[in-house]
């Protein structure tokens, strides 16, 4: 991907975004500067740019967008939840009517707690684990998203020594979890 002319709308959106967001992104995660793009808009599997380019979403917003974007069914479900709010942060009647499918839909779980976002999701779900197992450690998966809290923070490539197309290098000593045979 190139970069884009100073003049082109996605550059000037990446403009304003590096000077009011840090490292000019929503969260921890940044492309290299010739190959950010700005999202104007999506529909399905495909998202655009202000200047008119198209790009298929690889990352489909880390995992939730498994039906793409602007979804005909999932728009219609959305307006109409709109007109009748759930999210009053105290109980309500759809809140308990969707935790009664949850609990019917998930054969080990006998009740649910509803979160903010994912991060803090996934946070109290290894806080849980953690305390459940009395260990320490959580394993993740190299690339993952598993939100922005300090246990499941990643990185987006993995390191010069972790395996690639069967190339298997010698793990520093700092590794001792990589002391396997490839």
């Amino acid at each position: 991907m190139a970069s884009f002319p100073g003049n082109s709308r996605n550059a000037a959106f990446l403009e304003r975004a590096r000077r009011v967001l840090p490292g000019g992104t929503f969260n921890s995660y940044a492309m290299d500067e010739d190959a950010d793009v700005v999202v104007a808009s999506g529909e399905g599997c495909r998202v655009r740019d202000g200047d008119g380019r198209e790009y298929i979403d690889l990352v489909n917003g880390s995992g939730p967008m498994v039906l793409g974007h602007a979804h005909p069914e999932v728009v219609a479900a959305l307006q109409e939840a709109v007109l009748n709010p759930s999210n009053f942060y105290i109980l309500n009647e759809r809140g308990i009517e969707l935790a009664e499918r949850l609990v019917e839909a998930i054969p080990c779980a006998d009740q649910i707690k509803y979160g903010i976002s994912g991060s803090d999701a996934t946070m109290f779900a290894m806080r849980l684990a953690r305390a459940h197992t009395g260990r320490s450690k959580v394993l993740k998966f190299e690339g993952a998203f598993l939100g922005v809290n300090d246990y499941a923070l990643m990185s987006m490539a993995p390191p010069p020594d972790v395996p690639i197309r069967g190339r298997c290098p010698t793990p520093p000593a700092s590794h001792r979890c990589c002391r396997t045979r490839c």
